[in-house]
This record gives structure tokens, sequence and C-alpha cells, in this order.
């Protein structure tokens, strides 16, 4: 069985197919619902999920306009919150005088194939550029070289360039006018931006023209096999499905892109993007 032609590839999925082939082929062709832990404690790893879910759902709040005061008094017991609240409040990395597109799904077609992204906030500066902003709650800062190779750092400013869209009607957006920045909840005044480039542009869609050409043409279980990176495993739900160990790993051990990503993933072939 092959993956259906409407699929709609996302950095997630693209991720899990870089990080390891079984993964994809368990969590999109099977469909299979593992219940490994991916972090010990637990209960904490599932408090921070909530509050990381939480805390992208206040931003949007206030960004449409609920008043401050009003998102610090419903969070105010909350462990988590408080401070990553406070830290985003003291420092909004963005104009809020310039035009804001909060929690946008974008798609766009790439050798006949979807690609969506969602977005957590697009700003629209008045000079003409545009600022990607991605929201991170965990508790480690990662290294930019890092940030860089992930497919999040390809994939959504690559959606965005990719042809005319709602933001800029009847033209698109040149990539040396886009930028991407990660806001980190617990490292307010440490961001990590990446300048986008029409070298950048075309490196990324021939990367992720390759990935979605690869994976199309690949059936059965035996064309996704796992991965040689055993530390992929660590944070796996399937990793006990594959003999890859049974146990949690420790939450304070879990980096920046190795969180829970659950909490916040979405599908894509359950949802109608905004095409353009």
């Amino acid at each position: 069985m092959k993956v259906a032609e409407d699929f709609k590839f996302s950095q997630n999925n693209l991720q899990d197919f870089t990080d390891c082939r079984r993964r994809f082929w368990y969590k999109y062709e099977q469909k299979l619902s593992w219940p490994a832990l991916e972090a010990e404690p637990a209960i904490e790893n599932e408090r921070f999920m909530r509050a990381g879910s939480a805390f992208h759902q206040l931003v949007h709040q206030y960004i449409i306009g609920i008043p401050a005061d009003k998102i610090e008094a419903v969070i105010a017991e909350d462990r988590l919150l408080p401070k990553w609240w406070q830290n985003f409040i003291g420092n909004i990395p963005f104009d809020e005088n310039e035009t804001l597109f909060p929690e946008q799904m974008l798609m766009t077609r790439l050798t006949g194939k979807l690609v969506v992204a969602k977005y957590d906030l697009i700003v629209q500066h008045k000079d003409g550029q545009i600022t990607i902003y991605d929201w991170k709650t965990s508790k480690r800062h990662p290294g930019r070289e890092r940030l860089a190779s992930r497919m999040q750092t390809k994939v959504y400013p690559f959606v965005l360039a990719n042809g005319a869209n709602k933001l800029s009607p009847d033209q698109s957006i040149s990539p040396e006018k886009i930028q991407m920045v990660y806001w980190f909840s617990n490292h307010p005044d440490d961001p990590e931006i990446f300048q986008y480039s029409q070298e950048q542009f075309e490196k990324d869609k021939t990367e992720i023209s390759t990935l979605l050409d690869e994976i199309t043409g690949l059936a059965g279980a035996d064309a996704f096999p796992l991965t040689l990176n055993l530390s992929h495993c660590k944070f796996c739900r399937y990793r006990s499905l594959c003999d890859r160990g049974v146990e949690a790993c420790d939450l304070d051990e879990m980096a920046f892109f190795d969180e829970p990503a659950d909490a916040f993933d979405i599908d894509f072939n359950e949802t109608a993007p905004i095409e353009y």
C-alpha cells in the first residue's frame, strides 16, 4: 500500500520520515496508536504538554484582542503559564501595529502533491516584509545548527513563498522578504531568526520535492526501515514495538525538538487548509 495521492505533507510527517521511516509508516500509513510514554514522569510530561498547548492559545487570544489582565487572571494559579506569559507580555516580539495573521493554515502544491503549514503568527509589515513567528515552550534552547536542519525551518517559509496567497492577493511573496523567528517562552531574550532567500528557497524546493517523490514511491513496511540513529528512538512512542527500549526518558533530558510534539500536532489529512 502506498501513500494516498491526496496525502497532505507537513513539517511533522516529513520530519518523522527523515528521522525514522518506520515511524512514518506506523503513524501515517498504519495509523497505529502505540501507548508508550515519551518521557517520565508521566504526569509532569502531560502537564508540560498541556501547558505548551495552552500557551499557544493564550497568545492567540491576546493577538485577537483579549485584554492581558483577563488572561493573567485565568492562569494565575498555573505552575508554568504565569512565567511564560510574563516573559511574553514583557517581551512581545512583534509590532502590534502591523498586520497580523494568527493561527494561519496554508497549503501549496509541489510536484502535484499537497504541502501544508500551520503558522502560529504571520506578520505582514508595512514595508512589504513578512515575518513568521513560532512559539516554543521547551525547557532548553537549541543550537542554531540544529534549528536550521529541521523540516519546520524549511517547510514554513517555502510554503509561504511558493505562489500567490491570501496575504498578498494576486502576487507571490519574494523569498528575500521572508524571515522566520523562533521565540522561546523560557528564553524570551534569545530568539532565533532565519532570513530566507531565493537560494534557500531553491534548496528547500529540491529537498522537499525529493522527499515527496520518494515517500509516494514507497510501498509496504519493508520500504520503511528502522532508523540507524538510535537517538531518535529515545522519545518515540513506538520504541518498544521496534525493540528499541521500553522505558521512557527523563523529561529533563528533553531537548527543544525532542519535546512531545503531539500536544500541538494537527492531522492535516483531517482538516481543510487554505490552498493557494
